[in-house]
């Protein structure tokens, strides 16, 4: 039905439907000699008023035999039928390729969660054998002859479309421009591991934002990496106000004997008035990068308006490690350096000896070179681990310019094939930022915790 249509009477009908179903708890079995019959929906689903039971079944020996169809009608009685099957020697090639498509949507649902190779495999077996489209195979169409002069130039040229109707062509226009971000609230959370660049895109920025943080309705994508320092428009803004950058002030609370090469430092910028819900979300990234054995620089800036003395930004930093006590050791207490007062924090000494035995290994790759393979080794220490899970897992993954397109599990090579662990390796490595060229990687990850 189209937008403009009314619902009322389709919506009507449909409830009418699901509210009457005529056969249910259906099962189908086959009787008869040979092989016994491929058929789809595996699950036969139940059936409603004014709706038929269509099934789709294969018998690779085409030996007859008898369907029968089981379930329980209206009323609770048992409903019993049997259909005589006879299968013709030259079969239809228009049915086969309705059968084909019912197996591979049997077998997609199957990887609703994360894709394996051997039903990958099979799906473009099928495919290719029923001469059908699907997620992984694709027909083009080849003229034998040659339209146009060898070596000519090419031309290229606007081709209109007719547009469906009750669809406007106001849908379609240029893509909206970012709003530039210049006010200093979109930088409430940041981070760096030396030498550093943040790429950086904000969707939304809260006009009343102050200098001190951002709100709950600011969205950013924050995103590092190891190329040499460049210089941003808002980096010469804060320079320009009298504002260190990221780098210069959390030295001031990071001392350079502290600074390790092994964990980067992440800097979290808090407001003395934030709310409960922005309070905690902060303490939550704090976490994360501290799982992540990254130390964490907690600032806060000293404003007249916003606090009204030190002593006030000391007694709110020392509770934010008051409520990160378990997981959290303060390395350096709350110290006041210009018109920022900070303090660090590190991973505690236990969680830190158990996450340096919980890291996932990467043990074999084909597709990367060794400073792409350093940069994946690093960026899966982000992926949080369950105590006591042991075994490998060998990936297949489909690359396009820098991202990560599709992550394919090796089901029949994989030793660990736990639902919950790939699936979190798997959101892991659809955010990471491929440094190579290449289109496919193959991986061999070693996890033991």
């Amino acid at each position: 039905m189209r937008q403009d249509e009314p619902t009322e009477e389709v919506a009507e009908k449909f409830f009418q439907q699901i509210n009457n179903p005529v056969l249910t708890q259906i099962e189908v079995e086959w009787n008869g000699r040979g092989e016994v019959p491929e058929i789809y929906p595996v699950t036969t689903p139940d059936l409603f008023a004014e709706q038929p039971l269509v099934l789709f079944g294969h018998k690779h020996d085409a030996v007859g035999g008898e369907l029968q169809v089981n379930g329980i009608a209206a009323g609770g009685e048992i409903y019993q039928q049997t259909f005589e099957m006879i299968f013709a020697e030259s079969g239809n090639v228009a049915v086969a390729q309705i059968w084909g498509r019912q197996k591979i949507k049997h077998l997609m649902n199957q990887m609703f969660d994360y894709e394996k190779k051997s039903i990958v495999k099979e799906v473009t077996e099928t495919a290719l054998s029923y001469q059908l489209l699907s997620e992984y195979t694709a027909f083009v169409a080849v003229s034998e002859e040659v339209r146009v002069e060898p070596g000519s130039k090419s031309i290229s040229m606007e081709v209109p479309v007719e547009m469906p109707e009750g669809v406007s062509y106001k849908g379609f226009g240029a893509r909206p421009e970012i709003p530039q971000i210049n006010n200093f609230a979109a930088k409430g959370m940041v981070a760096y591991s030396a030498p550093v660049v943040s790429y950086r895109r904000a969707k939304a920025a809260a006009p009343q934002a102050t200098d001190l943080g951002f709100d709950a309705t600011d969205e950013m994508d924050l995103c590092f990496t190891d190329s040499a320092p460049q210089t941003t428009d808002w980096m010469e803004q804060e320079r320009e106000r009298g504002i260190p950058d990221i780098q210069t002030r959390a030295s001031r609370f990071v001392t350079q004997s502290k600074q390790q090469k092994t964990a980067s430092t992440k800097e979290v910028r808090m407001r003395y008035n934030i709310s409960d819900n922005d309070y905690q979300v902060r303490l939550s990234h704090i976490e994360r990068f501290l799982k992540t054995n990254d130390k964490v620089v907690v600032t806060i800036a000293i404003h007249a308006q916003k606090v009204p003395n030190p002593s006030q930004g000391e007694q709110f930093l020392k509770r934010i490690a008051t409520d990160l006590q378990e997981v959290a050791d303060m390395e350096s207490a709350p110290k006041l350096a210009g018109k920022f007062m900070g303090m660090v924090l590190s991973l505690k000494q236990q969680d830190s000896a158990k996450l340096t035995r919980n890291t996932l290994q990467i043990i074999q790759v084909t597709g990367l070179d060794a400073a792409g393979e350093e940069n994946l080794q690093q960026h899966l220490q982000n992926v949080n681990v369950p105590p006591n899970i042991h075994g490998e897992i060998v990936l297949e993954l489909q690359v396009k310019g820098d991202r990560v397109l599709r992550v394919i599990l090796d089901d029949e090579v994989s030793s660990l094939k736990d639902k919950k662990i790939v699936e979190e390796i798997k959101r892991s490595l659809l955010k990471w930022r491929v440094p190579s060229a290449a289109n496919k990687i193959q991986i061999t990850i070693k996890i033991s915790s």
